[in-house]
């Protein structure tokens, strides 16, 4: 496998999807609906994106992640897919410096509205 096919299999845009999926490790971890998408931010040197959820927050982190950012705005997130970090120097440096890049995807969870209330009046 090249350094293109790498890069560009860590993004495909979506075509029927309720909304972005997250895979890290060749696995699904999360599936989030456009619905539950209330802000977004993206570092000026398209290299941290934020996409918070209404259930979670979920930071991408990678190289020229402007098509992301692009996409979730337009409401039409498609697959991300973390890479493995050793790839990550050879593709930063690669001639296809459009695609988008993942080198890191992390989810922080929302705590559920109540919860921390209920836990200080058993405690």
């Amino acid at each position: 496998m090249d350094d293109k096919d790498k890069i560009m299999k860590c993004y495909s845009q979506r075509n029927k999807s309720l909304g972005g999926q997250f895979i890290v490790h060749g696995r699904i971890n999360l599936c989030l609906p456009d619905a539950w998408l209330h802000s977004i931010a993206l570092a000026e040197d398209s290299e941290l994106l934020y996409l918070h959820y209404s259930t979670c927050t979920v930071k991408i982190i990678g190289y020229r992640l402007g098509k992301l950012y692009t996409d979730a705005v337009e409401g039409k997130i498609g697959t991300v897919i973390a890479a493995s970090a050793e790839d990550a120097k050879a593709i930063k440096e690669a001639e296809h410096a459009y695609h988008p890049y993942v080198t890191e995807i992390n989810v922080f969870a929302m705590e559920p509205v109540g919860v921390s209330a209920l836990i200080t009046k058993n405690a």
